[in-house]
């Protein structure tokens, strides 16, 4: 199922991207998905959060951004958009978003997420 091989990928992904941030935990991570990429987002959904629900990441939720070709998107993109974190024993409400500081502001991914056909 290629889902979960996805699933996985954004979990290395996020687990690569906390080494940079001690102190803190990953509370949401949102993926960008085009629309001729060749995944399900509720199976992509249902993958992540049976491999969060078990891991030492949850509660990790997933937000997923469908994009249109021709809307600001080419229609082939899968990466991820931001990671919100939250300091360890900190309480929900006062989150960090931590968009990539080398791509700039909107929807830039920190990492590609890998899909070999």
């Amino acid at each position: 199922m290629r889902e979960m091989g996805v699933a996985n990928s954004v979990i290395q992904a996020v687990r690569r991207e906390l080494r940079f941030y001690p102190g803190e935990r990953a509370s949401r991570v949102s993926l960008r998905i085009g629309e001729f990429v060749a995944v399900d987002p509720e199976s992509l959904r249902s993958c992540f959060e049976q491999i969060v629900k078990s891991s030492d990441l949850a509660p990790l939720a997933l937000d997923i951004d469908l994009c249109r070709a021709g809307s600001g998107c080419r229609g082939d993109e899968l990466d991820i958009a931001y990671l919100e974190l939250v300091e360890v024993g900190e309480r929900a409400g006062d989150r960090n978003e931590v968009p990539d500081q080398e791509f700039g502001e909107g929807l830039a991914p920190l990492v590609q997420v890998g899909t070999s056909a």
